[in-house]
């Protein structure tokens, strides 16, 4: 699976660094480049945009620290919605609002694109030691789709996840 991270902060470059050393293809992007330096050393590929992080990859993780900056990456010039294909899966672990992930999830869902909500606690230390928590919402295929990506980035385990409602992209 390929994917990709947006975000680099205090959780997505942990996670990020997680997923490459768990064997995962990782695309990054992130609005300061030097950010992303670490993690292009170890193996991640650089993306000039959302929009083409979406496109070469299967799912893409956002690790973003507010609603303005989310909306932006997803739907905003040069967005994740313009490079998503369908099938493809946006997870967002950012700071949200729920009513704006939801109305971002149906603009997604109409495209064929599933969306995961997994917001996350235990901070940075627990995510550079891969032992985050991770509360998840989603229809349930889909995140069984992407057990693996969470066992081996953050160590999420069954106790830690609550699926809710989604808007649905079938």
């Amino acid at each position: 699976m390929r994917i990709g991270v947006i975000g680099l902060g205090n959780i997505g470059k942990h996670l990020a660094s997680n997923l490459l050393r768990a064997g995962f293809d990782v695309s990054v992007h992130d609005l300061d480049r030097t950010a992303a330096e670490p993690l292009i050393a170890l193996g991640a590929l650089w993306a000039d945009s959302p929009a083409a992080v979406a496109a070469t990859t299967d799912s893409v993780i956002t690790c973003l620290p507010s609603v303005t900056a989310i909306t932006t990456v997803v739907a905003g010039d040069r967005g994740l919605i313009e490079g998503f294909g369908p099938g493809s899966t946006w997870i967002d672990m950012s700071t949200n609002e729920r009513h704006e992930l939801l109305r971002l999830a149906e603009l997604l869902a109409a495209r064929g694109v599933h969306t995961l909500e997994a917001p996350v606690t235990g901070g940075a230390h627990n995510a550079s030691s891969a032992t985050i928590t991770v509360l998840v919402g989603g229809d349930e295929a889909t995140f069984a789709r992407h057990r693996s990506v969470d066992r081996k980035s953050t160590r999420l385990n069954s106790s830690h996840v609550a699926l809710s409602r989604m808007p649905s992209s079938a």
